[in-house]
């Protein structure tokens, strides 16, 4: 029997239909592989995705990435795609330039190898995090 933490999320029913997707994030040379699941975009320790930045907010967004891929906008301070700044979610596709607070994505999507995709969720070897700092993480220069 398998079990899954709160922040986990199973892959099954109508999605195993289609090819799932994995996300790359990148900002200038440093890139970052996301596999399918729910990820808050903020600046606090809860976020599946952290961007330790000012101009972040503790809950900025929130990335969902299935068989497509959605970005839903949580915050005040706006979330941008190509340049223009979405109202509720938008989807995302190859190639879009998707901007946080001061740091800018480009975004990479490619299938996902099926045996990877059996579990899915927000992290269990902890949160991707993306900051200013010396952590190995994306960081804007």
């Amino acid at each position: 029997m398998h079990h899954q933490s709160a922040g986990q999320t199973s892959v099954t029913g109508a999605a195993e239909s289609k090819p799932l997707i994995q996300v790359v994030l990148q900002e200038g040379g440093v890139t970052r592989a996301l596999l399918p699941g729910h990820y808050l975009v903020g600046h606090t320790d809860l976020c599946g995705l952290r961007i330790r930045d000012p101009s972040v907010e503790a809950r900025h967004a929130q990335l969902v990435i299935t068989d497509e891929v959605r970005i839903i906008d949580l915050g005040w301070s706006g979330t941008y795609v190509n340049g223009e700044r979405i109202r509720g979610f938008r989807v995302l596709f190859n190639g879009d330039r998707l901007r946080v607070g001061s740091h800018e994505f480009t975004v990479w999507l490619r299938p996902v190898q099926h045996a990877a995709t059996e579990t899915t969720g927000e992290h269990t070897s902890g949160p991707a995090e993306l900051n200013r700092g010396g952590a190995p993480a994306l960081t804007k220069r």
